[in-house]
């Protein structure tokens, strides 16, 4: 039987992650495959048969650790590994009867996680920042202006998921 693709069009925020491993197990339980993820909100699925497969996503960021040690931690625990796209890591297990399957245990190591991201945010946020300072006036201001907007709301957001997280 040959294998089919589908590319579905999903917009999810950075925050959103638990929303995101929901419909990827959602589409496996359709048959359908998590193979590849572009950019943006690209996501490449092969058909096959339904299965009920637990996606998780992880956010290193700067971990000192190199990429194949921090591969092998995750095959260790049996997460296969499925895809990176813009410093999120997907991984995917076979669902387990009685078992939530997790790759944070607590709250702290998730709150670590949007921690990071927040860290990549403010990069960003620093650098549209002294875009919109330099542009005044210029067409690249119109640009600049709403982009660092945009990144002011991630950046909140994110700030919001993670006293969400501290008050479990």
């Amino acid at each position: 039987m040959e294998k089919t693709t589908l590319r579905k069009y999903k917009w999810l925020w950075p925050w959103q992650d638990d929303v995101e491993e929901a419909w990827l197990r959602d589409m496996s339980q359709q048959g359908w495959h998590l193979s590849d993820v572009g950019l943006p909100c690209v996501y490449i699925f092969e058909s096959g048969e339904p299965q009920d497969f637990v996606y998780r996503l992880d956010y290193p960021g700067s971990y000192k650790m190199d990429r194949e040690d921090y591969l092998r931690l995750f095959m260790d625990a049996n997460w296969e590994f499925v895809k990176e796209r813009t410093g999120w890591y997907y991984f995917r297990q076979p669902a387990q009867p009685d078992q939530d399957l997790e790759i944070y245990t607590d709250a702290e190591s998730k709150i670590n996680k949007y921690q990071r991201l927040l860290a990549f945010a403010l990069i960003i946020m620093g650098s549209l920042f002294f875009g919109v300072i330099n542009t005044r006036g210029d067409f690249w201001f119109f640009i600049t202006l709403p982009l660092f907007l945009l990144w002011v709301y991630i950046f909140a957001q994110i700030g919001i998921r993670i006293n969400q997280l501290k008050r479990i």
